[in-house]
């Protein structure tokens, strides 16, 4: 079997709506919104980047991973707006977790969008090699609820889509040494 190259940078998204209960609505009644998540979920992040895009990613946890750039991406509100008196559109907080207990030193990274559906720059590096009392080779990526909102504007919108709900989908291209995806590294 041939050996496969490793990219090093890879595309992935996420949905996190369900880091939010109720979903967020357009209710058309407020010019500074805002929602902050009521759940950690697990992120099943795909990487659009390969072709097996269907399948759930996992990430080394040897590795050092740098999140380059996100974005938070609004489906069925493309044109969502920042709240008038809020500085960030999405303030996303992510924690990896290993399911081993009694983990120490589990790493957390904030991330903040001043605009939604538009690329964020970061080059923040990600490192959960240090995590302490975890046997698991491979760590996911989980939103830390009490850290984690969104901040729209929500006025002046189509009376037609009051009460409609919208999709939040978190995507990021980042740098790491490899990728697992179905038990395979990529």
């Amino acid at each position: 079997m041939a050996k496969k190259q490793i990219q090093g940078k890879y595309d992935i998204v996420a949905e996190f709506t369900g880091a939010f209960m109720p979903p967020p609505t357009i209710a058309n009644d407020n010019r500074s919104k805002s929602v902050g998540a009521s759940v950690s979920v697990s992120l099943d992040f795909k990487c659009v980047s390969e072709k097996s895009a269907t399948q759930s990613v996992e990430f080394i946890k040897q590795n050092k991973m740098v999140i380059k750039r996100g974005r938070v991406i609004t489906g069925g509100a493309e044109g969502l707006r920042t709240g008038i008196t809020n500085m960030f559109a999405a303030e996303i907080t992510l924690q990896d977790f290993g399911g081993g207990v009694g983990v120490l030193n589990s790493q957390y990274v904030n991330l903040k969008f001043p605009h939604f559906n538009e690329w964020t720059e970061f080059n923040i590096a990600f490192d959960p090699y240090l995590r302490k009392n975890d046997e698991n080779d491979v760590v996911d990526l989980h939103i830390a609820h009490l850290v984690t909102g969104i901040y729209y504007d929500d006025f002046n919108i189509q009376s037609a889509y009051e009460g409609e709900g919208f999709s939040l989908f978190l995507e990021l291209e980042i740098d790491t040494a490899g990728i697992m995806i179905n038990g395979e590294i990529f």
